[in-house]
């Protein structure tokens, strides 16, 4: 685990609710859904101002296979580890380009968990453009992964303009990956 005093930020819930969720369509058993109320972005803190506008703040589903484990650290090394090759490319893109205009690359360790429990991964990073966190959370039945970004300066509001583009498209991607790969020992 790094930096055990990294929190999230909380989000109102009603204002979650009411945002949309990209597309109509649910592309092959992903679903946009609200923030959970459990989710650690949706009760923790990092600041004291919630939801702002020009947040990234999105969350999507997957149902739990079955046979397939819910230990959420299993699902958060299958997610984030071994992303499908089309998100690994678009990964090695990033880290090529954000460095020409003025932003970090992202270090090997972004997506190690913060904090984790027996039902949540927390994952995360504080940089110079923006601050993000990722909660990765696991029923019995489905695997909801929240996003929270918010943007520091213009780089990081320009970083997530682009971000928004594929952002829907490649949580969907990495989750259905996820679920079709990840099987272990019974629940």
């Amino acid at each position: 685990m790094r930096n055990p005093s990294r929190r999230a930020i909380p989000m109102d819930a009603d204002l979650v609710g009411r945002m949309r969720f990209g597309h109509a369509t649910t592309g092959r058993g992903t679903r946009p859904v609200p923030i959970p109320e459990g989710a650690t972005p949706h009760h923790d803190e990092v600041g004291s101002t919630g939801v702002e506008a020009g947040d990234l703040v999105d969350a999507f589903a997957v149902r739990v296979p079955a046979g397939a484990t819910t230990d959420p650290l299993h699902w958060q090394s299958a997610v984030f580890a071994s992303p499908p090759p089309l998100v690994r490319g678009l990964l090695h893109l990033r880290q090529a380009l954000v460095g020409l205009v003025g932003i970090d690359r992202a270090d090997p360790d972004t997506f190690d968990p913060l904090e984790a429990n027996d039902r949540e991964v927390l994952v995360g990073s504080d940089e110079r453009h923006l601050t993000f966190r990722a909660s990765l959370l696991v029923s019995e039945d489905e695997v909801v992964l929240s996003t929270w970004a918010r943007p520091a300066n213009t780089r990081g509001r320009a970083y997530l303009w682009v971000v928004r583009l594929f952002h829907p498209w490649v949580v969907r991607a990495m989750l259905r990956r996820a679920a079709t790969t990840l099987t272990g020992p019974a629940r």
